[in-house]
């Protein structure tokens, strides 16, 4: 049982030297959970935390999943065989930049939900929700032989709220599932933000990255029958797409970490063990224009990128990085007691796919039917939530009769969520992005007039602060404004099955320029090594290894490659697809390589801006 006082933790009566890193199973495929814990252990920590993701465990409401990379109770039982401890963050909220903060989808259908407080269906969601969670943990508490030793409340739900009973709500729903172990919060270092977030009888944390002087005096003034604990150390970033990326000076990091174990603290590196945002589960933000820009200036909206490498100790490879051989030294320099005996594992290995035909296309706007989950007609548009669709996209159709008008129409779509391509009788005519200034796309309907077609990508929901973030066209859409376009047709494109598309020879298809297509081929493989697929050169899209989908790729970076595990291969037959919205027909093959490129050619620099091409 873990206990502790104001300076230290014990565990069944003795000292503990708490020494924590965060890895999330459910971004790493299975093969790879042991050699990234074995790094921790060669790293020093005793201790892994992890969050549990609401939105892959019960993506529809009452279909609970908990196999293959969603075996929780598995990843936990693996922990204990080898001898690290868990701090577990069941929250129904986690943040970590995954797509609307783990809340499943389904919830935004309800038009009045309101997250995160006492809102009774809300309530009422996650109670069923934690029941059938607790089953896959509470065998693994300490308390009943298990490994893990805390629970976490919520997540950093002083920076949101300050609903105290919905947090009461939630502890004695964790007490009532048999949760017996201490629970904690996790807060901002803001004085207020730990204010609202701490509760009475849980141990608290607070996350920052160099503030360690300021968290330490919160937490002396608020708690001081706790141990000083870091319960997220950021000690890598988060990465966006079409913004600049790097990776952190080791040395102020260093500095900061030395100086909290030499003040008496703990810290969980967050995040340790670097993963990845597969499918289309990365989360959003919406950040000031500039860095220091005004705190009321306009903000826009900047989706996060496939990969959550996050800059962290061990990268999405695998492999550990300089920064996890500098923090190593000063975790063993203040914490001797550590004395870690796991010998440094053996890099992953990793093949050289080489080039990979595509030979196989299918035009997306001619296999709608095959492709479509559900098939919606309404007078205006509706939202990806009310159409019962959680990821992926929506297209918009409509007919747009003769103005009798030789004059180009401006199209405009109000409260777009998040990127659009439109097409003119299929012909692509422009994109638009969210809360981004753009030239208006023109339109010039017929004698026949046309076919509107509007495709809308769910980039991701934002995941911090405003998490109400539903997806598609949430307004009217307009020609020539304040003319309303009514009579819409919406298929539901999660893109989850690809079955039944029918692909035929890619010579005998024809593919302009810019229009949204698949692309299919067959590859061998050495299934005991990952593999990185390196997209340069294609547009924006998806693409799918047997069935699974790796996570999105777009032209504008910086990330170029997309992490393909070994979990998925096989040694012939293995089948890719590609999603392209913005097709070159000249191009027909990926290029299978051993190595991630994720911050981009330093000598050649991808161009950031337009940012929603």
């Amino acid at each position: 049982m873990l206990e502790f006082n104001e300076k230290e933790f014990f565990l069944d009566g003795k000292p503990f030297c708490l020494a924590v890193g965060d890895m999330h199973y459910f971004r790493t495929l299975p093969k790879g959970w042991e050699h990234r814990l074995r790094l921790m252990k060669h790293f020093g920590l005793n201790t892994v935390q992890t969050y549990v993701p609401w939105n892959l465990h019960e993506e529809e409401e009452g279909k609970f999943c908990f196999e293959g990379h969603l075996d929780l109770a598995a990843f936990l039982k693996l922990c204990q065989e080898l001898g690290l401890y868990v701090f577990l963050r069941p929250s129904g909220y986690i943040c970590s930049e995954w797509d609307c903060g783990g809340l499943p989808a389904w919830l935004l259908r309800d038009p009045y939900m309101q997250p995160r407080c006492s809102y009774p269906p809300y309530l009422k969601a996650l109670e069923k929700y934690t029941q059938r969670l607790a089953k896959e943990f509470v065998p693994y508490l300490s308390t009943n032989g298990g490994p893990i030793l805390a629970v976490c409340v919520e997540n950093e739900y002083g920076s949101y709220g300050n609903d105290r009973n919905y947090l009461d709500f939630v502890c004695k729903l964790y007490r009532d599932c048999g949760v017996d172990v201490p629970l904690y919060s996790t807060d901002g270092y803001f004085f207020q933000n730990m204010t609202n977030g701490m509760l009475d009888g849980c141990f608290a944390g607070a996350n920052f990255r160099i503030e360690g002087d300021v968290a330490r005096e919160a937490l002396k003034k608020l708690r001081p029958e706790y141990p000083f604990f870091a319960g997220e150390y950021w000690s890598g970033h988060a990465m966006y797409w079409g913004e600049p990326t790097y990776r952190r000076e080791i040395q102020p990091i260093v500095e900061s970490v030395d100086e909290i174990y030499k003040n008496g603290g703990f810290l969980s590196y967050y995040m340790f063990c670097g993963g990845t945002n597969f499918g289309f589960l990365n989360g959003g933000n919406e950040q000031a224009v500039a860095y220091d820009a005004p705190e009321n200036s306009p903000r826009k909206y900047i989706p996060m990128m496939t990969t959550y490498d996050a800059d962290a100790l061990v990268g999405e490879d695998g492999i550990p990085t300089e920064k996890y051989f500098a923090c190593r030294e000063v975790l063993l320099k203040n914490c001797p007691s550590l004395n870690p005996t796991e010998p440094l594992p053996a890099n992953p290995e990793f093949q050289t796919l080489g080039t990979i035909q595509l030979t196989e296309a299918a035009r997306v706007l001619e296999q709608l039917d095959r492709l479509s989950s559900n098939v919606v007609e309404s007078a205006t548009p509706l939202n990806m939530e009310a159409l019962g669709q959680n990821f992926g996209f929506v297209l918009y159709r409509t007919h747009v009769a003769n103005t009798n008008n030789d004059k180009p129409h401006s199209l405009n779509i109000r409260s777009l969520r998040d990127r659009a391509t439109i097409y003119e009788n299929g012909k692509y005519r422009g994109a638009y992005m969210r809360e981004r200034a753009y030239e208006p796309v023109q339109l010039l309907p017929g004698k026949e007039g046309i076919t509107l077609d509007i495709l809308v990508e769910n980039l991701g929901r934002t995941n911090f602060d405003r998490i109400i973030d539903r997806k598609g066209i949430l307004g009217p859409v307009t020609l020539d404004d304040p003319c309303k376009l009514f009579g819409w047709t919406q298929y539901c494109l999660p893109f989850n099955d690809l079955s039944r598309v029918e692909y035929a020879p890619i010579d005998s298809v024809v593919i302009d320029d810019e229009t949204p297509v698949l692309l299919r081929g067959t590859f061998d493989a050495d299934e005991t090594k990952d593999a990185f697929l390196h997209m340069k050169g294609f547009g924006k899209g998806n693409v799918w290894v047997n069935g699974f989908n790796l996570g999105r790729y777009w032209e504008i970076g910086p990330q170029e490659t997309l992490f393909l595990p070994k979990d998925l291969l096989k040694k012939t037959g293995n089948v890719i697809e590609v999603l392209d919205l913005h097709h070159r027909d000249a191009l027909a093959s990926v290029e299978g390589i051993d190595h991630a490129i994720l911050f981009g050619d330093p000598k050649n620099p991808p161009a950031y801006a337009p940012e929603y091409r």
